[in-house]
């Protein structure tokens, strides 16, 4: 059932609709919600009201959709939920209060709904997290926090998501983690924490999330990683840090990172990257490092290369001249790599002057081109 170009919900929808199953209520004027506007839909699946003007919830506005699997509340103008509203939905599944006004977010808000698997919760002015906001939500997958205010996160407030996946926190002001925010989230495949505040991480931090196959990092304040901090990130397939303020790359940081194809690291200060930082990303195809530090690239640092060709990102793309000032002698080994197919390169034949070769390396997406001696 549609309904169109509602200046209110003030209809009390009775018997004759008691087996209802979806309700769209979206894209109306509808700024408040009768509490009796739904009693006696108890069949009803699906209720969609996004993209309104309500600003408040009150608490019986839902009472009685014990079938409500799917309540769609996002881009309204909420900025107050009552804390008993969702109170005995016990079906309910999908939670979307999305880009939205809300600024707190009282700590029984959502307890009893244990079969919610999406809480959506991004795009609002939420400031803060009570610990206990989430707990007993043993069934969530997806949970959307991104885009708000939040600065502090407790180390408890994700304890017991024992079925989380994606877990959203990027674009907030969080500057540090406890080291044991994210324990216990053993089905986590997704975190991202990109673009906030954080300056520091501890190498305790993501320990046992096995199951983690993206971490977002990148755009924040990092200046240094120690080794072993993504050492238990065993099923780690994408990982972003670039726009951060690494200096250095230490051996170890990437151990048992067998699984990692893509790392991209550009965008930070790094001048230099020992030996074995790579050794063990048997898996790699793409490596970025463009708008760096770097002067020189030891070919040491690729040695346990993938079967298959290896993207790799050195270009100066920025206007900066402090940025990967390169030493062009020590980057023509990559024309010998580029035969042997281990390195995706297009390398056009090395030009001389007085003994010393004029290195020109580039791809469809990057660009490298050094002076010769002199200039």
């Amino acid at each position: 059932m549609c309904l169109n170009a509602l200046g209110s919900a003030w209809m009390k929808i009775r018997s004759p609709l008691s087996s209802l199953v979806a309700l769209f209520l979206s894209f109306n004027k509808l700024s408040s919600v009768d509490p009796e506007t739904f009693r006696g839909l108890l069949s009803l699946e699906q209720l969609t009201l996004h993209t309104n003007s309500i600003s408040h919830i009150g608490m019986e506005t839902f009472q009685g959709l014990v079938s409500l699997k799917i309540l769609q509340l996002d881009s309204n103008q909420i900025f107050s939920i009552h804390e008993d509203t969702f109170q005995r939905l016990v079906s309910l599944e999908q939670l979307w209060m999305h880009i939205n006004r809300i600024s707190a977010i009282d700590k029984e808000t959502f307890q009893g709904l244990t079969s919610l698997k999406n809480l959506r919760l991004n795009h609002n002015q939420i400031l803060s997290i009570d610990k206990d906001t989430f707990r007993g939500l043993h069934s969530l997958e997806e949970l959307w926090l991104n885009g708000n205010k939040i600065s502090v996160v407790e180390k408890e407030t994700f304890q017991g998501l024992t079925s989380l996946q994606n877990l959203t926190l990027d674009n907030n002001q969080i500057s540090s983690f406890h080291p044991e925010t994210f324990r216990g989230l053993h089905a986590l495949r997704e975190l991202l924490l990109h673009t906030n505040r954080i300056s520091h991480i501890d190498k305790n931090t993501f320990k046992g999330l096995n199951s983690l196959t993206k971490l977002y990092l990148y755009q924040n304040r990092i200046a240094v990683i120690e080794p072993a901090t993504f050492a238990d990130l065993r099923s780690l397939e994408i990982l972003y840090l670039w726009g951060n303020q690494l200096c250095s790359i230490a051996s170890g940081v990437f151990r048992n990172l067998h699984k990692l194809e893509t790392l991209l690291l550009n965008g930070n200060q790094i001048l230099n990257i020992q030996y074995e930082a790579f050794h063990s990303l048997f898996s790699l195809k793409l490596l970025d490092l463009h708008n760096n530090q770097l002067v020189d690239l030891n070919p040491n640092l690729l040695v346990n290369l993938p079967r298959y060709p290896l993207q790799l990102g050195l270009s100066q793309v920025s206007a900066d001249p402090t940025r990967n000032k390169w030493n062009c002698l020590s980057l023509c080994w990559l024309k010998h790599e580029e035969q042997q197919g281990t390195i995706r390169w297009w390398v056009p034949p090395s030009l001389g002057t007085e003994g010393h070769p004029i290195c020109t390396v580039g791809s469809q997406w990057n660009s490298l081109q050094c002076p010769e001696p002199g200039e």
